[in-house]
């Protein structure tokens, strides 16, 4: 039986976040400095797959998407320090730089972007490190050429929470502001939502890109995107919807 939650007019400055840890805590440090109130619902739980580098692979170049797969890639990182890393925003960079990578190109955006970056730097043989649900890009400029090729490495996996806390749908009833850092979990959280008795037309929500925005749909009591991918654009959002 859904529970019944009775929505109210609370005036605090909430928000609900759920991105995985690491970065959930990163954001909430830096939400509360600025003076948010901070509900943390991590909508998944990142665990590490065993792996390992084939010596006989020939490659010119590492991408990653996501921070986790730095976060989980334990010592078989060691082996591609010195190959050139292209990531996706500056979180993953961080995260890349501490794990002791020198050599970073870093884009803005999403894994396209990334896939731009490697085309203009004419890498034809390609690592990529990921989770065990990934998105598939158009690799087809890529295949088309000589020699040309992804190799795909699994690192960690996603456990999803099955329901919304309670303490998220009490944030949620007290009109937090929902912080939605890629559209994975945009995804998750509509279908989490569906399952309570909470309308999306009374939640507002912060996305970070408008790729974001276009999964999530327009169904949403207010929407604001991020200027950057980043967490001080995307307050920045958050901030302009009180």
């Amino acid at each position: 039986m859904l529970r019944k939650w009775q929505l109210n007019n609370c005036t605090q400055d909430k928000l609900l976040i759920l991105r995985p840890e690491p970065g959930a805590t990163a954001t909430a440090k830096r939400a509360e400095k600025i003076g948010w109130q901070v509900i943390k619902t991590p909508l998944a739980t990142a665990m590490s797959i065993p792996w390992s580098i084939n010596e006989t692979l020939s490659f010119d170049a590492v991408m990653v998407t996501s921070a986790q797969a730095i976060y989980h890639g334990g010592s078989e990182l060691d082996k591609l320090k010195d190959y050139p890393l292209y990531v996706v925003g500056k979180a993953t960079e961080t995260a890349a730089r501490r794990a002791g990578f020198q050599h970073i190109v870093t884009a803005e955006g999403n894994g396209a972007s990334v896939l731009c970056c490697l085309e203009r730097d004419k890498r034809m043989r390609i690592l990529r490190l990921c989770g065990e649900i990934y998105k598939d890009y158009d690799y087809k400029k890529f295949s088309r050429k000589e020699n040309s090729q992804f190799f795909i490495k699994i690192l960690y996996r996603m456990q999803n929470i099955a329901s919304l806390p309670i303490e998220a749908c009490q944030a949620l009833v007290e009109n937090a502001i929902v912080l939605l850092h890629s559209s994975r979990f945009a995804e998750q959280f509509r279908l989490l939502l569906a399952k309570t008795d909470i309308n999306p037309d009374r939640v507002q929500i912060a996305v970070i890109s408008p790729a974001v925005a276009e999964q999530i749909g327009k169904e949403w009591r207010a929407m604001a995107i991020a200027e950057y991918p980043d967490d001080t654009s995307l307050l920045k959002a958050a901030a302009s919807l009180k």
